[in-house]
């Protein structure tokens, strides 16, 4: 309904500013109750994280990064001996599940969650598929380990050496087993630590790749945004993690190498010796994980900082008043991020500091007095970990008062001021155009001799009096939703009302006094300024003029109406920009439409992130004849979903590969499957109803604006078949439906046929409509213009001519298809001018035809009793 209210009429040219304005009014009254009543319960964040650092020892948070379970605990020796290892043994899981770690488990709530709220701007970016690999600290050493315990439990407690020989060889050989099994298990440490370090790789990516396009939107825009990632990005700490991770790495290569030649000559003793070294190399490897772990779980904080300060930025330019909740909010953000910097450096520190205690263990050779230090090697590696969940208790603390909703709340309370400012300018250009009619409408009133046309302008001078009043309402304020649809439908009756008196004047008696300028702005209106009213809802100068130059008054007031109320300025305007070239009006376009269509904000934004994302490789593939198809598929589809992200990494894969012709295949053939994987989520996720209507198709909004209304359903395979030809009876369902004449059928279940079951047939006799046609057969273009007036009761005129040279003044349809044509439902072909009267019509031609159809029954006063 809302959508209808703004669609084109002939006073509306006029008015038409006014009527979105109504929208508009109605939309910020809705969303202020929605704001005030959310915002109501807030709590200020700072004095809550206080709290919150009060309580994190008693309480552990459900989402805590600690470790779940303690450091010391290890699964029963699977061998016969009852003897079960020591609790403070600490070897590697001998599970084997390569993913399978340490009860030291530590895994933060970083980019890698995909449970994050849908209110978040995060971006797209998942940087860690294994992130449970690569987050988890290192095991300590190889657990249920039997062998190490009968060495050193001898009565005589003599060393390994002296007692080896009274072992019995079944004793010997469980030993090599287990050797074998926790050699196996510190391999698989490998793995955990090649993720680490792309995790770090990744990362700087990242933030690079985020400061870059940031610098390069501000520069675009000229916004005077004060964020700047070298504030808030340790660059040379995350250089130094990963250098250490790779020197690390290397070494604990090396070492793997080491330990194999113990394996191969059996030699137990020295086996263990090296798993104590081991062990302490994964210590002292987790410090610099940690300290990872701390920069990914706070890159959402950067994301935090840099919304703040582009909302601080905006709301100034708008010269309005900081949102309370964002202040509190950058007072937390602060102190966290401060805590999050010191512990890196905090855990170094403590690492070093005890030092000592780790290479003492190493150097001794004594197993009890190694027992005695196991202990406290355990601490300090429990202690280490301390500081991360005290740091994750704080973060969780946050993240309790969902930040993120913060946010978008105060956008939504700025998007609302936006909205304010443009109704208010809107206001004043319809009072300006309304003042300029009454000016011409008085001419007439005073100066023309035909009494016709002076009654007419002074009913239409009255008219536009009760439009003026109705404008000092919404000044004045609107009470309740009723009120605001009260004033909507009376403005609506009034411009119709308005509308069809000026189109009885006789025009040959004005130009008789009338300028050739006053005639024109009497019928057509003044000349929209679109550029300006993109300017007034904040857009750029250039992309105005863009935006203005490009899309046609219909997309400029979806756009209008989107910009307010769904998409987010800045996201908007940055897509427009990688949208180039020849053919861009028709891409925006089609983005226009679909952003209409979609529902979901999260699937709404994401649909724009993907296209903003893989436009920018587009570039960088090359015009290779064998690319071709997947480059049209890049350029010319949309992704919605998760499959976009894929799409992305297929391509980053191909540009990192030989580019050899295999490889084109294979990117081909990624991008065709990932692009049919994305229409079932399309449809899934109601971007589109049908899965051969897409976004990109002419047809696409006019079918989707009748299945919204359930005008249409499709067919039984759930596709539209938009080639199909239209049948008789399809086209007596979708004119009753569409006209509110499909409610209480009269059902006839004997019936042969479906469209007498369900009671159309019943329904149009019932309406005194002669439906006689065969139902299956092809309807035909000039019959369906018939039936659709027919039923929504329009009365054409005995027309003296037919625009359209093939349509002769006598055919039977004659009337109703000049109607149809001076409604501007139906053009002739562009090479002719013919119309085709007795041809049939696909069902994609029919939509787009029902679809003018209703937008003129709906928003012009015509000559019809529906």
């Amino acid at each position: 309904m809302l959508k209808e209210q703004i669609q084109k009429i002939h006073l509306s040219h006029v008015l038409i500013s006014f009527g979105l304005v109504m929208i508009l009014a109605l939309f910020l009254y809705i969303g202020n109750n929605r704001f005030f009543h959310y915002a109501s319960g807030r709590a200020d964040l700072s004095s809550s994280l206080v709290a919150e650092e009060d309580n994190q020892a008693e309480q552990m948070p459900e989402n805590s990064l600690a470790p779940q379970e303690d450091l010391n605990d290890q699964a029963p020796n699977e061998s016969e001996n009852d003897n079960s290892q020591d609790a403070n043994e600490s070897m590697p899981n001998e599970s084997e599940n390569d993913n399978s770690q340490d009860a030291n488990e530590s895994m933060p709530e970083s980019e890698n969650d995909n449970s994050q709220d849908a209110n978040e701007s995060m971006p797209n970016e998942s940087e860690n598929d294994n992130s449970q690999d690569a987050n988890e600290p290192m095991p300590n050493g190889p657990e249920n380990d039997n062998s190490q315990e009968n060495f050193h439990d001898n009565e005589d407690n003599q060393d390994y050496q002296d007692q080896s020989q009274n072992f019995s060889e079944e004793d010997i050989q469980r030993q090599i087993k287990q050797m074998e099994r926790d050699y196996k298990n510190w391999t698989k440490n490998l793995k955990g630590r090649e993720n680490d370090l792309e995790r770090a790789d990744k990362l700087i990516s990242r933030f690079q790749k985020d400061k870059d396009q940031f610098e390069k939107q501000i520069k675009r825009d000229n916004r005077a945004v004060d964020f700047n990632y070298d504030d808030y990005v340790n660059w040379s700490k995350l250089e130094e993690i990963k250098t250490n991770m790779e020197t690390d790495f290397n070494a604990y290569k090396t070492a793997l190498d080491e330990g194999q030649g113990y394996v191969d000559d059996q030699d137990t003793e020295n086996f263990y010796k090296w798993g104590d070294k081991m062990w302490i190399s994964n210590i002292k490897w987790n410090v610099n994980s940690i300290c990872l772990n701390i920069f990914d779980r706070g890159s959402n904080l950067v994301e935090l900082m840099k919304n703040i300060a582009d909302y601080k930025y905006e709301i100034e330019k708008m010269g309005g008043k900081m949102d309370e909740n964002i202040t509190n909010l950058e007072s937390a953000v602060t102190i966290i991020m401060a805590d999050s910097n010191n512990l890196c450096g905090e855990i170094e520190k403590y690492i070093e500091d005890n030092n000592e205690n780790l290479d003492l263990y190493l150097s001794l050779t004594d197993w009890d007095e190694k027992d005695d230090l196991r202990m406290d090697i355990q601490d300090i590696e429990n202690g280490m970990w301390d500081y991360q969940d005290n740091l994750n208790d704080k973060f969780d603390a946050f993240e309790e008062n969902d930040p993120w909703w913060i946010m978008d709340q105060a956008r939504q309370s700025m998007d609302t001021m936006r909205q304010s400012e443009f109704i208010q300018g809107e206001l004043a250009n319809a009072k300006s155009d309304i003042s300029a009619v009454k000016e011409v409408l008085t001419k007439i009133e005073d100066k023309d001799e035909n009494t016709d046309n002076q009654n007419i302008a002074t009913e239409a001078l009255a008219n536009l009096d009760q439009i003026s009043g109705l404008i000092d309402e919404i000044e004045k304020g609107i009470k309740n939703d009723e009120d605001v649809f009260n004033l909507l439908q009376n403005l609506q009756d009034i411009a119709n009302k308005t509308d069809e008196l000026i189109r009885d004047l006789d025009k040959n008696s004005l130009e008789k006094y009338l300028t050739e300028e006053e005639i024109k702005f009497l019928y057509e209106g003044p000349k929209e300024d679109n550029r300006q009213k993109f300017k007034n809802i904040g857009m750029n100068d250039d992309m105005a003029q863009v935006m203005s130059d490009q899309i046609s008054e219909e997309d400029a007031l979806k756009l209008i109406q989107i910009l307010l109320q769904k998409v987010d300025l800045t996201k908007f305007q940055d897509l427009i920009n990688s949208m180039q070239g020849e053919g861009s009006d028709k891409e925006i376009s089609v983005i226009i439409n679909a952003m209409e269509h979609i529902k979901d904000d999260k699937v709404l934004e994401t649909y724009i992130d993907n296209k903003k994302e893989i436009l920018s490789y587009i570039d960088k593939l090359s015009d290779d004849k064998d690319l071709r198809a997947a480059k049209t598929v890049l350029e010319d589809y949309n992704f919605a979903g998760p499959t976009g992200e894929e799409v992305i990494q297929a391509i980053e894969d191909y540009l990192n590969s030989s580019q050899s012709d295999e490889d084109q295949a294979k990117l081909t053939d990624t991008i065709f499957n990932l692009r049919e994987e994305d229409i079932k989520y399309k449809r899934e996720n109601g971007v589109i109803s049908f899965g051969d209507v897409l976004e990109d198709t002419w047809y696409y909004s006019n079918v989707e604006d009748l299945k919204e209304k359930g005008i249409v359903s499709g067919k039984a395979d759930g596709n539209y078949d938009p080639a199909g030809t239209l049948t008789n009876a399809e086209i007596l369902k979708i004119a009753l439906e569409a006209t509110g004449n499909a409610e209480n059928l009269v059902q006839n279940p004997n019936a042969s046929h479906w469209v007498e079951k369900a009671g159309y047939v019943a329904k149009a006799q019932e309406l005194g409509i002669n439906f006689n046609q065969n139902y299956d057969d092809s309807t035909s273009r000039g019959y369906v213009l018939y039936l659709l007036e027919q039923v929504g009761k329009i009365k054409p005129e005995d027309y003296s001519s037919i625009g359209f040279p093939d349509v002769s003044i006598n055919h039977q349809y004659a009337d109703y298809i000049e109607y149809a044509r001076l409604q501007s439902w139906i053009s002739g072909d562009d090479d002719t001018g013919n119309f085709r009267p007795d041809d049939s019509l696909n069902r994609a031609e029919a939509a787009k035809i029902v679809g003018k159809f209703l937008s003129s029954i709906n928003n012009s006063a015509v000559n019809t009793e529906f």
